[in-house]
């Protein structure tokens, strides 16, 4: 028997959840999010389309200067 968070592919177990444990609740984690730390060093999971309107990539940052 597996818990219901994991699937089996191919005799291999699969994780189907994950979340992120945090000091007022647990957030899950979609597929495709990004896992962000804030400046009080806590993590939250971010939607791609929101990561890429509200980050830029480091690569992009060196070649500003």
């Amino acid at each position: 028997a597996y818990p219901a968070n994991v699937a089996v592919s191919n005799g291999r177990s699969v994780v189907k959840e994950v979340y992120i444990r945090r000091p007022k609740d647990p957030q899950r984690i979609k597929v495709g999010d990004w896992v962000v730390r804030d400046e009080h060093g806590e993590f939250y999971a971010c939607p791609n389309d929101v990561f890429v309107r509200h980050y830029q990539k480091w690569e992009d940052m060196k070649n500003d200067s």
